[in-house]
Order: structure tokens, then C-alpha cells, then sequence
């Protein structure tokens, strides 16, 4: 079994890429490999904008990521910076790190993940 960290950074614009990202994980988990997803950056958007738009790929991929535990959760520093704390929270997502950024990638490579970035 492979450990993987999916460090989803895309805006709410890169509705494809997002959707592939998490489908990715999803097949990874599926097939019996440890993945994490962790929202980073403009990605902190994603909880609160499904929130306000369940519909799409996005909300079906994310669901399904959801569902299976993939979903680590949200860079609090930087849900801070995009003002989407709250709306990560409201989502159910957990805020992660707290004044530093997160996930630390340095400890995840040294737990044994390999880090798939988009």
C-alpha cells in the first residue's frame, strides 16, 4: 500500500482539474492506497462554494472523496487569508495548522506519503 497527499491549490474557477484531483484520490483510496486531501490556498473556497452550489462535478467528486475519509482538510492560515474559515467550518471540513501552514509536507514525505500537488 502507497500513502499519498493530495495538495489540492485550485481556485473555484479549475472545475476540471479539481474534479480529476479528487477523482484521483478516490481511485487511489479505492484500489487500497492511505490518501489524504488537504485544501490549500484558493482551494479553501471549494467547502463553502459547494455549500452554495451542491450541484456540479466538483460537489459529486468531492462528495464521494468525503464520503471515504480522504478529506483531511483546509490550510487555516489560509482559509483565513480567503476569508473562508467559517464557511470551511460550516461545511464540516476541519481547519488545519494554526498559525503555521498546513499540512506540514516536510512530516507527511517523512511519514511515508508522496505528495501529488495540483
Amino acid at each position: 500500500m502507497a500513502r499519498y497527499a493530495v495538495l489540492l491549490n485550485t481556485s473555484v474557477e479549475a472545475t476540471h482539474r479539481t474534479a480529476n484531483a479528487l477523482g484521483y484520490a478516490v481511485d487511489l483510496h479505492d484500489a487500497g492506497h492511505d490518501v489524504r486531501v488537504y485544501l490549500d490556498g484558493p482551494a479553501t473556497q471549494w467547502p463553502g462554494y459547494l455549500l452554495r452550489n451542491p450541484g456540479g462535478p466538483v460537489a459529486e467528486a468531492f462528495g464521494r472523496a468525503d464520503e471515504r475519509g480522504v478529506v483531511a482538510g483546509a490550510c487555516r492560515p489560509c482559509a483565513e487569508t480567503f476569508g473562508t474559515a467559517s464557511a470551511v467550518q460550516r461545511a464540516g471540513t476541519e481547519l488545519l495548522g494554526g498559525d503555521d501552514h498546513a499540512p506540514d509536507v516536510g512530516a507527511l514525505v517523512a511519514d511515508g506519503f508522496e505528495l501529488l500537488a495540483f
